[in-house]
C-alpha cells in the first residue's frame, strides 16, 4: 500500500494499511482497483477516539486509495521550513444537517449485478452500503418505468390496453421491478443496513398518456390533459404493488428532468413539462391522491432537474400553483450543468423556501464534457476531480444530500439500447469476472464515509498562500467528531496546512499534489 507522511512536532507519523486495501491496476485514463471473487478492498479507517490525536485519509493523483494516518495537535509551536497556511474552523457557525448520500439503480444497472456471481454482488453490497467496511450510503433512486440507461428498450406500465383511464392491466410488478426489488432487498441483508431510503422517479408515461404518441420528447409532446389524474393514479398503483413487495417508498419525484425535456429532442423516454402545468397537476391531481392514500407518508419531491433552470421553474410553479408547493417537500437537482451556472443559485432557493431541503438526485460523468470526452474514461482521476468539485461546491450552497446515477456499468458504460454510455463508480470487466473500482469511488467516499447523516456543516477559513490551491468543506457529526474535507489542487507540490483548535492546539499535516483528504478529530 501507499504511504503517506503525516508532520507532526513530535516528528513524523507513517501510513498505516488498511485492513484490506486495494489492488491496483494500471488502465487507459490512469489506475483502478481490482476485486474479484476472493478480495476486495474495504475503506474501514480507523479514526482515533483520543482527545488530542486525528486522523488524516487521503486519496490522489499519483495512487494513493484511503491511505491513512495518525497525528496529534500540539499546544506548542510547529516550526516548518516552508510556506504554511493556517485553516480555522469555526463550530458555532452552524448550517444545514446532512441528510446522507446515495446511488441509483436501472435496467443496465440490475442486468450487469445479474451477470455477477454471489460473491461480487455482495462485494457491491458492501462497497456501497455497508457503514462498516463501505461507503455507509442511505440512499437509493429507482425508476418508475424505464429511463434512458436499458437494455431491452423503453416501457411502460399500462402500455396497453391505450385509453384505459381505470389502469386496468396495471395489476402487478414487471419483471424488471421485480429484480430490481431484489437486489435493494439483498442490499439491506448483505450490507446490514435497513434504513436505506428508496426514492423514485418516472421518466415517462405509456404513450397514449402523451399528446405526441412518442416516447422520446419533442416540442409540446406533454401529458395529456385529461389524463392529468391518470398520472396520478399510476404513481399510486405503482407504491401499492413496491410496498407488497416489501420495498418501502420514502420519496416520489414529480419526474425526471421535466425541463431540460421540454426544450427540444430528447432521444430516450421522457416527459416534458410548463412549469405551470406540472404545478397543476401537483396541487390538483398527484399532491391530493397521495395525501389522501395509505401512503400519506411518502415525500413528494419537486423539479428533479438541472441547477440551471430551477429558480425560474420553481418560482412559476408558486406563482401559477401555490398550492403546489404545500405538497412539495423537497426539491432535487441534477448536477449536469453545474460548470455552466452559480451556486448561487442554491443559496437563493434555501433562503426563498427554508422548510424545503435540496438534495442532488442525479449525477454523472461522460454525458457532456467540455472537452468533448465522451463515454466512460476507466481510470481517470480527472473525472474524480470533477466530481470533487461538484460536492464541495453543492454542500458548501445547503446541498443535504448527493445521489449518483447507475451504481455499476460494464466495462463499456452500459448496456444502454440507445448507445448513451457513462462512467459509473464501479465497472466490470468483459466476462463479468472483476470489478474496477475507479478514482470516482474513492473521491465519493471521502465523502459519504466520513459525513455521516445528522452532520451539520460549520464554517471554516483558509488563509495563506495556498487559498487558491485548496478548498475546503467541514462537518460536526453526530459522535461529536469533526470531518474536513481538503482538496489540493497543486499539480506539482505538496501544501502543508496547520490546523488551529482553541482547546487543543495545531496540528500540521502535508496535502499531497493533486489529493483530496479527510481530517478526522474528535471535539472532547
Amino acid at each position: 500500500m501507499y504511504k503517506l507522511y503525516i508532520l507532526t512536532l513530535l516528528g513524523i507519523a507513517f501510513a498505516l494499511n488498511t485492513p484490506f486495501p486495494c489492488i491496483p491496476k494500471n488502465v487507459k485514463f490512469g489506475i483502478v482497483c481490482v476485486c474479484n471473487s476472493t478480495y476486495c478492498d474495504t475503506l474501514n479507517i480507523p479514526e482515533s477516539n483520543e482527545s488530542k490525536r486525528f486522523t488524516l485519509v487521503t486519496s490522489s493523483k499519483g495512487g494513493e486509495r484511503f491511505s491513512y494516518s495518525e497525528g496529534a495537535f500540539s499546544s506548542r509551536i510547529i516550526k516548518v521550513n516552508r510556506p504554511v497556511s493556517f485553516l480555522y474552523i469555526n463550530t458555532r457557525e452552524v448550517r444545514q444537517q446532512i441528510h446522507g448520500f446515495g446511488t441509483a439503480i436501472s435496467g443496465a444497472v440490475t442486468y450487469v449485478l445479474n451477470k455477477l456471481s454471489p460473491k461480487l454482488r455482495e462485494y457491491v453490497y458492501n462497497s456501497y452500503y455497508s457503514s462498516d467496511v463501505g461507503m455507509g450510503y442511505e440512499f437509493m433512486r429507482v425508476p418508475i418505468g424505464g429511463t434512458d440507461f436499458e437494455y431491452s428498450g423503453p416501457w411502460a406500465y399500462n402500455e396497453t390496453p391505450e385509453e384505459d383511464i381505470s389502469l386496468s392491466n396495471f395489476t402487478q410488478l414487471d419483471q424488471r421491478d421485480v429484480e430490481n426489488n431484489f437486489h435493494i432487498r439483498e442490499m439491506m441483508r448483505v450490507s446490514k443496513n435497513a434504513s436505506i431510503k428508496v426514492l423514485a422517479a418516472a421518466w415517462s408515461p405509456p404513450r397514449w398518456l402523451k399528446v405526441k404518441y412518442e416516447w422520446e420528447n419533442s416540442l409540446g409532446n406533454e401529458l395529456k390533459p385529461e389524463y392529468y389524474q391518470t398520472w396520478a393514479n399510476y404513481h399510486l398503483k405503482w407504491l401499492d404493488l413496491m410496498e407488497k413487495d416489501k420495498v418501502k417508498i420514502f420519496a416520489l419525484s414529480t419526474g425526471n428532468e421535466p425541463a431540460t425535456a421540454a426544450t427540444g429532442q430528447i432521444p430516450f423516454q421522457i416527459l416534458g413539462w410548463r412549469a405551470s402545468n406540472q404545478a397543476k397537476w401537483i396541487a390538483e391531481n398527484l399532491g391530493p391522491t397521495i395525501a389522501n392514500s395509505n401512503y400519506s407518508h411518502v415525500q413528494i419531491h419537486g423539479y428533479d432537474d438541472n441547477r440551471d433552470k430551477s429558480l425560474s421553474w420553481i418560482s412559476e410553479m408558486k406563482e401559477t400553483y401555490p398550492k403546489s408547493m404545500s405538497y412539495i417537500q423537497a426539491f432535487n437537482i441534477h448536477g449536469y450543468l453545474d460548470r455552466m451556472t452559480s451556486p448561487s443559485i442554491l443559496d437563493q432557493i434555501h433562503w426563498a423556501y427554508k422548510d424545503k431541503p435540496i438534495l442532488y438526485s442525479e449525477m454523472s460523468f461522460g454525458a457532456m464534457n467540455s472537452v468533448g470526452e465522451y463515454g466512460p474514461r476507466l481510470g481517470s482521476w480527472e473525472r474524480a476531480e470533477q466530481l470533487i468539485n461538484i460536492l464541495i461546491s453543492a454542500l458548501n450552497h445547503f446541498v443535504v444530500s448527493y445521489i449518483d446515477w447507475n451504481m455499476i456499468l460494464d466495462q463499456n458504460g452500459g448496456p444502454n439500447y440507445i448507445k448513451n454510455y457513462l462512467d459509473a463508480m464501479i465497472m466490470t470487466n468483459a466476462d463479468f469476472t472483476e470489478l474496477y473500482k475507479q478514482p470516482l469511488f474513492y473521491a465519493m467516499a471521502h465523502f459519504s464515509r466520513f459525513i455521516p447523516p445528522k452532520s451539520v456543516r460549520i464554517d471554516t477559513k483558509l488563509i495563506g498562500i495556498h487559498v487558491q490551491q485548496v478548498q475546503t468543506l467541514a462537518f460536526l457529526r453526530p459522535d461529536k467528531k469533526i470531518s474536513v474535507i481538503l482538496y489540493n489542487n497543486n499539480t506539482l507540490q505538496s501544501t502543508y496546512l496547520k490546523i488551529m483548535n482553541w482547546s487543543k492546539g495545531l496540528a500540521l499535516i502535508e496535502l499531497k499534489p493533486k489529493s483530496i483528504n479527510t481530517f478526522i478529530y474528535s471535539i472532547e
